[in-house]
């Protein structure tokens, strides 16, 4: 399998989607983009957090953090740490651009921590178009 890095990464709806809401943190290189091309797999990597993805469109997602929490107590006080407002920004940006399937397939994946952050992200986002919670 080839692996394509930010600068190479072919055209793809899923990588440009990725490309725009996550350009503020790849022009400041806080952020990665990865491709395996032949497994329809793509990775967004921070240095505490990864996020992954799998098919056109998305089939499988969920995100990884370091260290890995185990309680949902822990789960939740780690991915406040862990995700600035402009990472949360940006994942919510990307849940729009794929039309919501960001979040399902969190929801989806099994994972306790990714549902979590699902769960955050929507949360977060509704109170934020309420003006309840200030965007930072």
């Amino acid at each position: 399998m080839a692996l394509v890095a930010s600068l190479e990464i072919p055209d793809h709806p899923l990588v440009e989607a990725l490309q725009l809401a996550f350009a503020l943190l790849i022009d400041a290189g806080e952020i990665d983009l990865s491709m395996l091309t032949d497994a329809e797999e793509t990775d967004v990597q921070a240095d505490d957090w990864t996020l992954h993805l799998e098919g056109w469109p998305i089939t499988t997602a969920w995100i990884a953090i370091d260290p890995d929490p185990v309680s949902p107590r822990e789960q939740l006080a780690a991915l406040e740490a862990t995700f600035d407002h402009r990472e949360r920004e940006a994942l919510q940006e990307a849940d729009r651009r794929l039309e919501g399937a960001l979040l399902t397939c969190f929801r989806e994946s099994g994972d306790d921590l990714s549902a979590l952050l699902a769960d955050l992200l929507e949360r977060r986002g509704t109170a934020q178009d309420e003006g309840e919670v200030p965007a930072g």
